[in-house]
């Protein structure tokens, strides 16, 4: 099991540095920015702020080069809450100021101005729940949700993150069929972050998930089974459509 995550953007501050008696850490936090085009043909554009830590001799070389506005790419890992969730930082109004942070970057290096930014995450682990699986929206959209379990740690030591993955359209179609709690994937994809809603207490719900690409089996899978859940969900899809 493993994860890792790579990010192109831009600094939204300067590095702040302290002093650990592990040594120098230095965190800052980087912007990064998805535009694409949407079925109703208009322009969208999303924008994801990450909290970097860095630790020794690479947080003394950010420390050294790195300032507020200059164009990095970024690569770590996500850092569980208490929860087991990767987690969110948010504002005093409960807004994601820092919606994802690593436990520790491993790799940082800066480039051109006018660069292009980027948002990847590859993962690999089992799935620790029962797959999710609905039509949504007006046009009844494919629609997966699964957690994946990926190793990782935070301020009390290593332990286990639980990292949600969506997907959509035909991906998640013809992918959950053959998905079941304990089956290890590798999931593609970027991350975002979005409001789930509000509770009875009044405060916004945040989720940090990864949106997959791409999906590959890693262990056997039970293509009979599969094939039969496949050819209900495209007889159950034909019916709300002509509906």
């Amino acid at each position: 099991m493993w994860h890792t995550v790579q990010v192109i953007g831009h600094l939204g501050r300067d590095p702040e540095s302290r002093q650990t008696a592990g040594g120098e850490v230095v965190r800052f936090s980087v912007a990064t920015t998805r535009r694409w085009t949407g079925q109703d043909g208009q322009q969208r554009e999303e924008t994801v702020w990450f909290q970097v830590s860095a630790f020794g001799k690479l947080a003394e070389v950010c420390r050294q080069h790195l300032s507020r506005g200059r164009l990095v790419l970024v690569e770590g890992r996500l850092q569980p809450d208490e929860a087991g969730n990767p987690r969110i930082w948010t504002g005093q109004d409960a807004s994601p100021a820092r919606p994802t942070t690593w436990s520790r970057t491993t790799w940082c290096s800066w480039t051109r101005p006018g660069g292009k930014m980027a948002n990847l995450v590859i993962l690999s682990g089992p799935i620790v729940s029962p797959p999710f699986f609905d039509f949504v929206g007006e046009r009844k959209k494919p629609y997966m949700r699964i957690y994946v379990s990926v190793p990782s740690d935070n301020e009390s030591g290593p332990r286990e993150c639980h990292v949600r993955c969506v997907a959509y359209g035909q991906l998640a179609q013809e992918t959950y069929p053959f998905l079941r709690e304990g089956s290890v994937v590798a999931v593609e994809g970027h991350i975002q972050v979005r409001l789930l809603g509000k509770p009875a207490e009044g405060k916004p719900r945040w989720v940090t998930e990864v949106v997959a690409h791409r999906i590959t089996f890693i262990d056997n899978v039970d293509y009979e089974t599969g094939n039969r859940v496949l050819e209900q969900l495209e007889q159950l899809r034909a019916e709300r459509d002509g509906g």
